[in-house]
């Protein structure tokens, strides 16, 4: 793995297969409403704050998009 350098956080997690699936999406889109509560998204001077969600895995595209898209 490589050192990551930035100053984003990044949050590392344990696997999760498709019969977990709601609760890594429960997980993943607490976190992003937690993140996002931090701001006032209505002001103008917020307008750079994003929470992206990044996922990978062999033959499982169709897992990841449908997470994604409930996410």
């Amino acid at each position: 793995m490589r050192r990551y350098l930035g100053r984003l956080p990044i949050t590392y997690t344990l696997g999760m297969d498709h019969g977990r699936s709601d609760v890594l999406t429960n997980l993943v889109t607490d976190n992003a409403v937690e993140l996002c509560s931090k701001y006032n998204l209505d002001d103008p001077e917020n307008d750079g704050v994003a929470v992206i969600t990044v996922s990978h895995g062999d033959g499982c595209e169709h897992f990841w998009g449908h997470m994604h898209a409930r996410i």
